[in-house]
């Protein structure tokens, strides 16, 4: 189906690389959906056959997709709303900044351990 020609396109498109890529899928799910389960419901299926057509280890993949989701469900927009509705004086805009670039930081991170790990062969 279509998962799986995406998957395959993801394949072409960034190789052994994937690895680097697949916590920033996550994060991506849980900011449009606003929760790490729902980032794993839309990506799951799509991460594990990329991860198969590349040979790599599903269980990295799928560990570092949940990884990218619950990181990015911090900022995600609906989070940050609710949030700051609870504080008087809170600044959604500032909030969502500061979680940007905090987030951003620890999925750069995650990204690169994750590119060791292909290059040291553990994906």
């Amino acid at each position: 189906g279509m998962t799986q020609l995406l998957a395959e396109m993801m394949s072409e498109y960034t190789g052994r690389l994937f690895p680097t890529i697949s916590p920033v899928i996550g994060a991506l799910g849980a900011i449009m959906t606003g929760s790490n389960t729902n980032s794993n419901v839309l990506f799951t299926t799509l991460q594990q056959q990329t991860a198969l057509s590349l040979g790599l280890a599903v269980a990295w993949i799928l560990a570092s997709q949940t990884a990218g989701g619950a990181i990015g469900s911090v900022f995600a927009p609906a989070k940050i709303i609710v949030g700051c509705s609870t504080v008087a004086d809170a600044d959604s805009g500032t909030v969502l900044r500061l979680a940007v670039i905090s987030g951003g930081v620890i999925i750069l991170l995650l990204a690169v351990v994750m590119t060791l790990m292909t290059l040291f062969g553990v994906v």
